[in-house]
């Protein structure tokens, strides 16, 4: 068998093997080991090492998988070295082991996560804003598309026709229970308040490219330092919503940056 993964764990294995957990390209995780694997001299050492992308050739023995052989193809082992985005780069394939149902769609979320690495590795966007894309695309991807461009509730547009006056004044807002845009009218009309954000127009197209743009180009955006905070905002919280788990990695990465 010949697959595609990045390896987010690795353990010894007896005195001078491996044992991987591989996230797949189209299977979800799984684990195997390699002979050998901790030897310098293997013709596969530097693919098992964490955070490596590589297409590995397994057999399976007795239950197990067993590497045979692996081919590099990226690297990403120098985000363990940079202790904030190690920590972030875990919170997304922690995020990523969870999509996996069997169904259609998983390859995205693995791609989503290649791309996210790729631009913390190259420090091409702020963590922040790689964290909150990531978020709101990931959301999509498993069936909470945010509705950003129109009023959830009467449907009224939002993002070319500003819904009861300017919504840099507050005339619109993003519900995160909902996971959509509400217009002021029909705010004022929901039994709780707790769950809204005010949402600029900057902050809907913000959520509505995050949402929508091709994988390869979803974090190809600027924006004020305002929306960002609101975006990074919104997506946390309807992450945290809307998935059955409480990622150890989030608090680890929020720890991190509360210290720094």
């Amino acid at each position: 068998m010949v697959i595609k993964a990045l390896v987010i764990k690795t353990e010894d294995s007896g005195e001078n093997g491996s044992k991987v957990t591989l996230l797949t390209e189209d299977s979800g995780t799984l684990v195997a080991k390699a002979t050998g694997g901790k030897k310098v001299t293997s013709s596969y050492f530097r693919s098992l090492q964490l955070l490596t992308y590589s297409e590995f050739y397994l057999t399976e023995s007795h239950g197990f998988y067993i590497i045979t052989d692996a081919r590099l193809i990226y690297s990403f082992f120098d985000l363990s070295t940079r202790v904030e985005d190690f920590a972030l780069a875990s919170y997304f394939t922690e995020l990523c082991k969870t999509a996996f149902t069997g169904e259609q769609g998983e390859n995205e979320a693995f791609r989503l996560c290649l791309v996210a690495l790729i631009s913390l590795l190259k420090e091409t966007f702020p963590p922040r804003h790689i964290k909150a894309v990531f978020e709101l695309r990931f959301l999509s991807i498993i069936g909470f598309e945010p509705l950003y461009g129109s009023c959830f509730a009467c449907g009224k547009e939002l993002i070319d026709v500003s819904c009861g006056g300017e919504t840099e004044d507050g005339a619109a807002f993003f519900n995160t229970e909902e996971v959509g845009a509400v217009c002021r009218s029909c705010s004022a009309l929901l039994p709780s308040k707790r769950a809204l954000i005010p949402a600029s127009k900057a902050l809907l197209k913000a959520i509505a490219y995050s949402a929508a743009a091709p994988v390869d180009k979803v974090f190809s955006f600027k924006t004020d330092s305002e929306t960002e905070k609101l975006l990074a905002q919104i997506a946390e919280t309807v992450v945290l919503e809307h998935i059955e788990i409480r990622p150890k990695s989030l608090k680890v990465y929020k720890d991190l940056t509360v210290i720094q």
